[in-house]
């Protein structure tokens, strides 16, 4: 999934935060999309420099591209942060909406007597929480009320981003509100002024299986009629935030609605992060977005001047899958990549029934299941036989091999016994014996959550303070620097490789935690005979697909940062659709050739008799 994202701590320019996209066009031409928050610049790749081809593009990265674009002003760079008495004044920050960019909003957990502490500051005996937002941590870019201590009801007007605001905070009353939490809401909408609120949880929350659940569905649709009426589409898509909030998911009807009422205000961002962030996730829509819903974003695109993406989603519609098409194989847990999926055209879904316990679904044909995260390619290896007993096909092997491969501290220790020490990155089991910049992750994780870069041993101790006491549950490691990264996806029976695809990513910094930098370009490498070599040795007793993310060394040495024991994101999304669908058909091809075989072990046999 690759998503852009500056490094942490560092601040783009205007003129330089760009998202970049690669388009393929009518007729095979290829173009890169160089989107900012300003402009669109088309750039043609250099001759003789095969660009991978991404069919369909990746269409998800310019969700948040158009804050501008959608009337809404919001500083480029900003960060905004609650400063509230509740935490004494520290820096928490606000969440963007996804939908709306020009919404920020923090969830307060507080208690009776943080509220009490605050109210001796009041005039008046209430109890309740005071607070002011600062933009990028600057005490002298406060946002604040206009008169101190304004409540619900004076706190319409907002003055700042300055350094006068000293004592002038809005007040939330706690008093009757039991836990005293609460949901504090930023709003930035076009020339009006920003907007500060906030929701008393209890309040709001209601019981999904009570009577009153359907009675607050009904209440959904009768606010989303209303902003249709009124053509309010920014109201639309805020109460779309409160049902998601409150786990209330919008049915069909209701996600078109909105989709209209983008298209007529050409609001083509939001329409394009509903359509593929959460259409294609609902369990409300097994069988994905419907045409119609296609065609709506399609022509929000073309109204907003962005007609290169509406060609996109019309010819991704010519892609996709049918609905009805038999599953051949169900991505587990359900509702991940779901459209990159469909996109293969070979019977790959993810609406499997199955949240990983004890009751798994009757399989409604011969199917594969495929995990496509770590806990679940665990929870499959361990469910094997009564994946199969209730009808399903699997490809795996013991859970503690899985569970030996995914974890970073353990794949070490395999690397020692096998004598493969020298093709992982250094680990370090002394921080202050390392050798700096390291990169220090847990023991178990993706996605670069909770990775970063130690420059000192002082940074790892403020992170893991008793790392050099034998702690098993993170991994400092070398930093191997380089703009080049490699991801190889296996498909595995009893340590037989069958089938092997890579990508090489380039990206535009030398160190780096991935997500946290951003992609120049990749293209389909070819697969490397030492380092299929390699792998095969970590994998002599694997079953199933699995994926190593790895460096090459100056000398051409193999530098493997971790192994995936599942699908990845390379295989779902960069790899070309058609290579990836032969990956996945040769897969299938295993099932055929075991009924072949079990067919061939009864020629001159007499079948076997049971008594009772």
């Amino acid at each position: 999934l690759h998503p852009w994202c500056s490094p942490r701590g560092m601040r783009s320019t205007r003129l330089l935060r760009f998202h970049c996209v690669w388009l393929t066009l009518l007729g095979g031409c290829q173009v890169l999309f160089l989107i900012s928050r300003w402009t669109l610049v088309f750039m043609t790749p250099h001759a003789g420099k095969a660009h991978l081809e991404s069919a369909p593009p990746r269409l998800r990265n310019i969700g948040r591209a158009s804050a501008a674009g959608e009337d809404v002003e919001v500083h480029a760079d900003s960060k905004y942060y609650v400063v509230g008495s509740w935490t004494d004044w520290e820096f928490e920050e606000l969440v963007q909406d996804h939908l709306l960019p020009g919404i920020f909003h923090l969830e307060v957990e507080g208690d009776q007597e943080q509220a009490s502490t605050c109210s001796d500051q009041a005039e008046s005996f209430r109890y309740g929480f005071e607070f002011q937002i600062v933009r990028d941590q600057d005490w002298h870019q406060v946002l604040y009320p206009t008169e101190p201590n304004a409540d619900w009801e004076t706190s319409k007007s907002v003055a700042g981003p300055d350094g006068s605001g000293h004592g002038m905070n809005w007040f939330v009353d706690a008093l009757g509100w039991g836990n005293s939490s609460f949901r504090i809401e930023l709003r930035f909408m076009g020339d009006r002024p920003p907007v500060v609120s906030w929701k008393y949880e209890k309040a709001w929350k209601f019981d999904n299986t009570s009577e009153d659940a359907n009675e607050t569905e009904d209440l959904d649709r009768l606010a989303l009629d209303a902003c249709e009426k009124r053509d309010d589409w920014c109201s639309a898509l805020q109460r779309l935030g409160e049902m998601r909030r409150w786990n209330r998911g919008p049915d069909p009807d209701e996600y078109r609605l909105i989709l209209r009422l983008c298209k007529r205000h050409n609001a083509w961002a939001s329409a394009l992060h509903l359509l593929l962030e959460e259409m294609w996730r609902t369990h409300k829509l097994p069988g994905g977005p419907s045409e119609d819903d296609y065609r709506l974003v399609a022509g929000a695109c073309e109204g907003g001047g962005r007609w290169e993406f509406a060609q996109q989603l019309l010819e991704e519609l010519k892609l996709r899958e049918p609905a009805d098409a038999p599953a051949r194989f169900q991505l587990v847990p359900s509702y991940i990549w779901p459209r990159q999926g469909n996109l293969m055209n070979c019977g790959i879904k993810a609406d499997m029934d199955w949240h990983g316990g004890d009751t798994i679904p009757k399989a409604p044909h011969a199917c594969w299941v495929v995990p496509v995260t770590d806990t679940y390619a665990v929870l499959v290896a361990k469910m094997q036989p009564k994946l199969e007993k209730a009808g399903w096909k699997v490809l795996a092997c013991s859970d503690s091999l899985v569970t030996q491969l995914d974890n970073k501290v353990q794949l070490q220790e395999l690397a020692v016994h096998l004598n493969l020490s020298s093709c992982l990155p250094t680990h370090y089991r002394n921080a202050s014996e390392a050798t700096y910049p390291c990169i220090l992750k847990p023991a178990f994780g993706c996605y670069g959550v909770d990775m970063f870069v130690a420059n000192t041993s002082e940074d790892v101790y403020a992170a893991v303070p008793d790392f050099d006491e034998g702690s098993r549950n993170w991994a400092l490691q070398e930093c191997i620097g380089g703009r080049m990264e490699y991801s190889t996806s296996l498909l595995v029976q009893n340590g037989c490789i069958l089938d092997m695809v890579t990508i090489r990513y380039e990206y535009d910094g030398e160190v780096y935690v991935w997500p946290r930098v951003r992609e120049v370009g990749k293209w389909l490498h070819p697969n490397d005979e030492s380092h299929r070599e390699v792998m095969g040795r970590f994998l002599a007793n694997y079953s199933g697909i699995c994926n190593f993310n790895y460096k090459v060394r100056p000398d051409g040495r193999i530098a493997i940062f971790e192994v995936n024991p599942r699908v990845g994101a390379d295989l779902t999304s960069d790899v070309p659709k058609p290579r990836a669908r032969a990956f996945f058909e040769r897969l299938d091809e295993l099932s055929a050739a075991r009924t072949r075989r079990s067919r061939k072990s009864l020629v001159g046999k007499r079948p076997h008799t049971y008594s009772h």
